[in-house]
């Protein structure tokens, strides 16, 4: 009695019950690789200290820069590389006031759940091929203001 009963909702409501088991599943995969990027210090600088970050992180820092500039604040970035070999950016203005940016900071754990979130939700996947980069943009564009 109990089965047919869990069969009747499963059919009267596959669509939610799919794409909750895909959001769970994504969502537990991301977990699972945080964890394990976490619990791994070596893996964790690999990651930081790769090329790509460095450079999505200099441009970051660059565009923050300019941006400051064009509101008529002088100021001054440095890359700065702590003892544990993880580096991050200094953005100074005159008279000592700094503002250090380093890997959390650059919106990437919120741009992946946009990202899952979009892959999860149903839809045709042609348009996501053109909202998952244009969203990322955005995000990164409110990061930066």
């Amino acid at each position: 009695m109990r089965k047919t009963h869990i069969k009747k909702y499963y059919l009267e409501n596959k669509r939610l019950v799919l794409f909750l088991f895909r959001l769970g599943i994504l969502f537990l995969t991301g977990y699972i690789i945080i964890s394990l990027i976490k619990s791994t210090p070596d893996l964790k600088l690999m990651i930081v200290n790769s090329t790509p970050f460095y450079y999505y992180s200099r441009y970051f820092i660059i565009i923050c820069h300019k941006l400051l500039l064009i509101l008529s604040y002088q100021n001054e970035f440095f890359l700065i590389s702590q003892p544990s070999h993880e580096y991050f950016f200094e953005l100074c203005l005159p008279g000592d006031k700094c503002l250090y940016l380093a890997w959390p900071c650059y919106g990437v754990k919120i741009t992946l759940v946009f990202v899952i979130l979009v892959l999860v939700f149903p839809g045709e996947f042609r348009h996501k091929l053109w909202f998952i980069p244009s969203g990322m943009l955005l995000i990164q564009f409110f990061n930066i203001l």
